[in-house]
């Protein structure tokens, strides 16, 4: 049979096309990878279900003790959600805030905050007054009420340690006696307490303590022996006084080191400049905890927070704690009403 030109072509295409894959087939690869990432975290982003109720240490990238907790190490922690609990409103006034919120609280002293608000109030730059005052309560107590669905005779009024400093403070509460209403003013010593009452885990009350950097105090709290003990040193606002930073820190230092030392494995914290630095961290909105990172790799903004930093500094410094954890649920005001419930359980009996 004799090849016509065209067959012959196809011919030598075919052998051409089956020797370029017998030589690819047995050749090295020639591929170079660009990709320079780094090895990605395979922590996962929430607690298994299963850890209700219990927790784990947290997942950082330092080890233990090194000060330099990472931004994307995690605190795993479900707290224990309250059964056949009663439902309370606090409404509460600190040096820049007033906030009011429902709290459902059960015989073991498990809470969950049902909702809320949480506003400023301005009370440490001087700017409220017992008329403003005097119409947020009236909200707050309406939206307690027709919203959460709290008993009016389970909503509490607390003015903060920090607040109660303030010259204006006196004037609004006598403006609500006239109201009719009954606050509790809290020591520092007692609104250390009952911070530590609520934000501290059962679970890790045997190595942790709690500290509350406020904007007129700083709160530091723990328990030893089944006692718990409560300590004040400067809040983040301290530069309106001219205080100088060195004094601050040096305060610091010397209260944290009242601390025991095997209470200091984590430290569990509230107020506005931990608020600040966990918000520019914190990736899940979802997330109950976040772990604060390193004073050295926190940028502070402005005065309050360049002050925080200092405070947060000499508590890393003073303390040498592992970890720092930022509750976003946790308040002095639940603490009041867990004591509260308490003792009205104990009445009943």
């Amino acid at each position: 049979m004799r090849l016509t030109p065209f067959s012959k072509f196809l011919l030598v295409l075919a052998i051409v096309v089956g020797l370029f894959f017998l030589i690819k087939r047995f050749l090295p690869s020639s591929d170079v990878s660009t990709d320079t990432t780094t090895t990605e975290q395979t922590t996962p982003d929430a607690a298994p279900a299963n850890q209700q109720g219990n927790a784990t240490s947290p997942t950082q990238t330092e080890k233990p003790n090194s000060n330099t907790s990472s931004p994307t190490a995690k605190f795993y922690y479900t707290p224990t959600a309250p059964t056949n609990g009663q439902t309370y409103g606090v409404v509460q006034m600190g040096a820049e805030s007033f906030d009011y919120f429902a709290v459902n609280i059960d015989n073991d002293l498990n809470w969950e905050v049902k909702g809320g608000e949480w506003g400023t109030s301005f009370l440490k730059d001087g700017l409220a007054t017992p008329a403003n005052i005097r119409e947020k309560l009236a909200l707050a107590i309406q939206d307690l009420i027709n919203k959460y669905g709290v008993s009016g005779k389970k909503i509490h009024f607390v003015i903060s340690s920090g607040a109660a400093k303030e010259a204006i403070t006196a004037t609004i509460k006598a403006e609500l006696s006239k109201m009719g209403y009954f606050i509790n003013t809290v020591t520092p010593e007692k609104e250390g307490i009952y911070a530590y009452q609520a934000v501290v885990p059962k679970e890790f009350r045997d190595n942790s303590f709690m500290v509350d950097i406020g904007s007129g105090n700083t709160k530091i709290s723990w328990m030893k022996n089944g006692k718990k003990q409560g300590l004040e040193s400067y809040g983040s606002k301290y530069y309106l006084d001219k205080t100088p930073d060195n004094v601050v820190r040096k305060d610091i230092i010397s209260k944290i080191s009242q601390v025991p030392t095997d209470m200091r494995t984590n430290c569990f914290m509230l107020g506005g400049v931990p608020f600040t630095f966990a918000k520019k961290i914190r990736t899940d909105k979802s997330e109950r905890y976040t772990v604060l990172a390193s004073p050295q790799n926190t940028k502070a903004e402005g005065p309050k927070e360049t002050a925080g930093l200092n405070i947060y500094t000499g508590l890393v410094e003073g303390s040498k704690c592992d970890n720092f954890v930022f509750d976003w649920k946790g308040n002095y005001g639940i603490g009041f009403l867990m004591e509260l419930h308490q003792q009205q359980a104990r009445k009943a009996k």
